[in-house]
């Protein structure tokens, strides 16, 4: 993990503070409302998002081969 933090956090500061290459604004409708949200912003939360989800697919990975649940399932 730490590896990875060493190498992908820089890149994603990086992708980040180029606001050039990016020109477009994504328009978020939440309860009734429009919201123009910048795409470095989008791309933080969605890459957090997936983060998460990754975790929570390991842990579920790590569950399910876990030896002694398998007689538990069946």
């Amino acid at each position: 993990m730490r590896n990875v933090s060493r190498s992908v956090l820089p890149m994603l500061l990086v992708v980040l503070a180029m606001t050039s290459p990016v020109a477009a604004d994504a328009t978020v409708y939440f309860v009734g409302y429009a919201v123009e949200v910048p795409a470095p912003l989008l791309l933080l939360v969605f890459g957090l998002a997936l983060l998460g989800v990754g975790t929570l697919v390991r842990k579920w990975r790590s569950w399910k081969t876990t030896p002694g649940r398998a007689s538990e399932s069946s």
